[in-house]
């Protein structure tokens, strides 16, 4: 029996610890317990959030992350709880002796991550005149550490029982949506900060760029701007389109929403980033844009001209993400990485 400690002082409330303990039933079975003693544990599982200092400045945000893993035992796994392939938060622990595996939701190759980015892995955040416009060489003994955890956003939401399998896929609640378009979500984030910078600025170009593309085309139905989340999750079933821009990583509980809701989903193309089951594939289960938007009223309109293509996504989207994020297929992959 494998022995996986969480310290729940360290990271309890994080998104991780909600998702192992309701997959703990099916833990056991395949040889997994979760220690709540940290004496007596093979692994201790830490959230990469324990490695955020968003608010500081870099080099106090480095001291923070390093006193934090010399607080910790040996035999650590980093489990991500995030949207986005970066590792700014921890690329300089790697060497660490104490990490034997980082967990990714999503990853780039690793000749991507040698490329300059502001952010260690966030693409489309490109400013040549930011201070740490800079790529990551990793080693290979570092490298070897880094997996696909098996696991995205919507696995983070199923397992709180949010938003998911509510909606059985039919002809009739395909055919019976009303609006064209549905872009609600958060614009304007000024003022956010991630290690001294101000990341809220690209955040805020980049997804306000969405709603003027849309303001400007007349002759269709949409629903924009913010919105409670109940209003949010009903106008979202009676819509045929969802665009979901970026946000501080490339993936949104929206996303899943939007299929779990019978939507199709456009957003800006995510063909660059890793996942275990490769389920973003454009004309497939999505469809993708340009990351400045520039042909997002061209696609809009080749959409909304198809409604049988459309449905077959939604449908196809919907199917797909039933059998490749099932309970029982992320435990089989953490078992296997963890016999590895």
């Amino acid at each position: 029996m494998i022995k996986l400690y969480m310290d729940l002082d360290l990271i309890g409330g994080c998104r991780i610890t909600d998702l192992l303990n309701g997959y703990r039933p099916l833990l056991l079975e395949n040889g997994i317990d979760l220690s709540d003693s940290h004496e007596s544990y093979d692994y201790q599982i830490v959230s990469q959030r324990c490695f955020h200092f968003y608010n500081d400045d870099y080099e106090t945000a480095q001291a923070n992350r390093i006193a934090i893993l010399e607080s910790l035992g040996d035999n650590i796994i980093i489990f991500d709880d995030e949207d986005s392939p970066t590792m700014h938060c921890y690329r300089e622990l790697l060497s660490n002796k104490k990490i034997k595996l980082v967990l990714k939701n999503y990853l780039l190759l690793r000749d991507e991550y040698r490329k300059p980015s502001v952010f260690g892995g966030i693409i489309w955040f490109q400013d040549k005149q930011h201070p740490r416009y800079q790529g990551y060489d990793f080693t290979d003994e570092e490298w070897n550490k880094i997996k696909l955890s098996g696991i995205d956003l919507g696995n983070y939401k199923q397992q709180l029982g949010i938003g998911t399998n509510k909606y059985n896929p039919s002809e009739d609640s395909l055919v019976k949506k009303h609006i064209d378009v549905f872009a609600v979500f958060k614009g304007n984030n000024s003022g956010r900060q991630i290690n001294g910078f101000d990341a809220g600025k690209y955040y805020t170009k980049h997804r306000t760029t969405v709603w003027k593309a849309l303001a400007d085309h007349k002759s269709i139905n949409v629903v924009m701007g913010m919105l409670d989340i109940n209003t949010s999750n009903v106008l979202m079933f009676q819509s045929k389109v969802c665009i979901s821009p970026f946000g501080m990583g490339e993936f949104c509980y929206r996303d899943f929403e939007s299929i779990q809701h019978l939507t199709t989903l456009v957003k800006p193309d995510v063909s660059h980033v890793q996942t275990l089951n490769n389920f973003f594939i454009d004309g497939e289960t999505y469809f993708k844009c340009k990351h400045d938007f520039s042909d997002l009223i061209d696609i809009i309109d080749n959409i909304l001209s198809d409604d049988n293509k459309r449905m077959e996504v939604s449908i196809n989207a919907y199917n797909q993400y039933q059998e490749l994020y099932s309970p029982k297929k992320v435990v089989n992959h953490i078992k296997n990485l963890l016999n590895e």
